[in-house]
């Protein structure tokens, strides 16, 4: 049985991932591990919110409906677009295609009508 990583800060998900990491991985608590590959994880309650809280920022959303979606689970394309990168510093960011406004209106619609 493998053994279930904890995650309590943006640079230790960092560290044990493989090479990237997707917000919507870690709400999953799963991550893919230099290691072992795709293991459950477990969030601390104060990075499962500093999770939100960098998504919420990311969406350029202060949405409280969003966020109590983002926070149930929600699975959507765009939250495998928001990344935790280390350049120089650690920071989240979301990976728009080719139209960066109008894609995070589309995603904050869809998380408000969808859940």
């Amino acid at each position: 049985m493998a053994r279930i990583t904890t995650i309590d800060s943006l640079k230790k998900a960092l560290k044990v991932a493989k090479n990237q990491v997707t917000i919507q991985d870690l709400l999953n608590e799963r991550i893919n591990l230099k290691t072992t590959g795709y293991s459950k994880i477990i969030l601390t309650d104060d990075f499962r919110e500093l999770l939100l809280d960098s998504t919420m920022q990311a969406l350029n959303s202060n949405s409280s409906k969003v966020r109590a979606v983002i926070n149930r689970g929600a699975q959507h394309w765009g939250l495998d677009r928001i990344f935790i990168e280390n350049y120089g510093s650690i920071k989240v960011r979301y990976c728009a295609g080719q139209d960066y406004p109008s894609e995070l209106i589309q995603i904050r619609r869809q998380l408000t009508a969808k859940y």
